[in-house]
C-alpha cells in the first residue's frame, strides 16, 4: 500500500511523510535548548562502566583487590551521575536522556558479548576476564579517576548543558 501512494502523481504522499516526520521528532526529542547531547554523553560512559563492572565482578573472573574496589566506585560514580544529570529536569527530560545513555551503552556491550561468545564455552570466562583486567579496568579508572579529580568540571559541564 505504501509503494502504491508514493507512485501516485498527487504530491499528498509528500506531505504526508513530511508531516509525519515532524510529528515523529517533535515528539520524540524534548524540546529545549539544553545540550542533551552533552548529557547523554555523560550518562553514557556512567551507564557503560556499571554494566562492565558488573561483568566483570562476577565470582568466575579473578581480579585483584583493587580492581574489586575499582568496580565498586563505578556504581557509585555511576548513581552520582545519574542523580546530578537528572536533577532539576523535567520527567521526560530524564527519560529522554536516560533511555538514550543506556541504549546506547547496552549496545556496546552487547556487542562485546557477541565478541566473547565466539569463544569455546572453556576459554569464554578467561578472555572476559582478559578483557576486564586490560580493556574495562583502564576505562572504568580514567571514568572514575576524572570524577574524583574533576569534580567540580563535572559538575560545570553538566550545569552548562542543561542551561535554557
Amino acid at each position: 500500500m505504501a509503494a502504491s501512494l508514493l507512485k501516485c502523481g498527487s504530491r499528498a504522499p509528500t506531505v504526508a511523510i513530511a508531516l509525519a516526520l515532524l510529528v515523529l521528532c517533535c515528539t520524540a526529542l524534548p524540546s529545549s535548548a539544553k545540550d542533551m547531547n552533552v548529557l547523554s554523553r555523560v550518562l553514557y560512559a556512567a551507564f557503560f562502566v556499571e554494566q562492565g563492572a558488573a561483568m566483570c565482578s562476577v565470582p568466575s573472573v579473578a581480579l585483584s583487590d583493587d580492581d574489586r574496589a575499582l568496580f565498586i566506585n563505578t556504581k557509585n560514580y555511576a548513581q552520582w551521575i545519574k542523580q546530578r544529570v537528572s536533577s532539576d529536569l523535567p520527567p521526560d527530560e530524564v527519560a529522554f536522556l536516560l533511555k538514550a545513555a543506556a541504549d546506547r551503552a547496552k549496545g556496546e556491550m552487547d556487542e562485546v558479548i557477541k565478541i566473547l561468545r565466539l569463544y569455546p564455552p572453556d576459554r569464554e570466562i578467561a578472555e572476559l576476564t582478559l578483557w576486564c583486567t586490560t580493556k574495562m579496568t583502564s576505562f572504568a579508572a580514567k571514568i572514575v579517576g576524572g570524577y574524583v579529580k574533576e569534580r567540580e568540571k563535572i559538575d560545570d559541564i553538566i550545569k552548562k548543558a542543561k542551561e535554557d
